[in-house]
């Protein structure tokens, strides 16, 4: 999450069985730092900033299936000097495996992912600004939301699949600041929605991968505020896993080639998503991308 063109920060873990970790950045990236985290925090899989002070991460223990219906391993950060210094907030009973977050202001966080035990989707959010986290409802039957975008205090997006009976692609919507979540209709062939992207509430870009997995990265994208998504392709055997969008028409998506070579890979559009071009690949798979211009 970049705050600025020079303050950025990243969020990962040690080790597959470590602690999470957070790192900085204020010099555009010459440099970059471990932040002080409280002691014991899970593995972290989302942050944001919305303001150069204000910063949310979250995240859980990837690896521990000891018991999925605690929230002990279940973690949820803020900061609000930048980073300089991390608490541990409140987490709802049970959510569990918390995977992306999305702050439409300093104030007004949602976060998602889904209660290992019931294999049901969860969505969380705060209007304090941490102080307090309560669950929302989501329509029955979403297995896993891995990433949301919330353009405005009351409209978001999120994106993830369905495990049973086969992989399907979901996109569940608010636009009364989650009081209510509905379904939206997605294009065939998507089997998982990795990554999602709203410069505003009627534009959205969501990546992910076709039904067969082997097929070329997908990319659905909506003009009309999720009334339809039309499905884009981005050539190859792609796994996309994460796109942002500093404007409505400039987008950028990234992940890796395939299953065997990994390589990264990174696609964009700069006509709201009708064409992609591919415009660089890396030594090793790429997740995510911020982009403040």
């Amino acid at each position: 999450a970049c705050a600025s063109t020079d303050e950025c920060d990243a969020v990962g873990v040690t080790s597959p069985s470590g602690d999470g970790v957070v790192i900085a950045t204020t010099d555009a990236g010459a440099t970059w730092t471990d932040e002080t985290l409280p002691a014991g925090v899970a593995h972290l899989f989302g942050i944001t900033c919305p303001s150069a002070s204000d910063c949310y991460a979250l995240g859980y223990y990837y690896f521990d299936y000891s018991d999925f219906s605690s929230t002990e391993d279940t973690v949820i950060l803020a900061s609000t000097d930048g980073g300089e210094t991390w608490t541990r907030q409140g987490v709802p009973p049970g959510t569990d495996a918390l995977q992306g977050i999305a702050c439409p202001s300093a104030t007004t966080c949602f976060g998602v992912g889904y209660n290992q035990a019931l294999g049901d989707a969860s969505v969380i959010t705060t209007s304090d600004a941490g102080a307090t986290w309560t669950s929302q409802t989501v329509p029955a039957g979403i297995g896993d939301l891995d990433s949301i975008a919330c353009p405005s205090t009351t409209t978001c997006f999120a994106v993830g699949q369905n495990f049973s009976p086969s992989s399907v692609a979901v996109i569940v919507a608010t636009t009364d600041g989650g009081a209510t979540w509905s379904n939206q209709s997605v294009p065939a062939f998507t089997a998982q929605l990795n990554g999602v992207a709203c410069p505003s509430t009627t534009m959205c870009v969501a990546v992910g991968t076709p039904a067969s997995f082997y097929g070329q990265g997908v990319m659905v994208v909506t003009t009309d505020g999720g009334t339809t998504w039309n499905l884009q392709g981005s050539g190859g055997e792609n796994y996309l896993a994460g796109v942002a969008c500093p404007s409505t028409s400039d987008c950028y998506a990234v992940g890796y080639s395939d299953l065997n070579s990994q390589t990264g890979i990174v696609f964009a559009t700069t006509d709201g998503g009708t064409t992609w071009n591919s415009q660089a690949t890396t030594g090793t798979h790429l997740a995510a991308v911020a982009c403040v211009s």
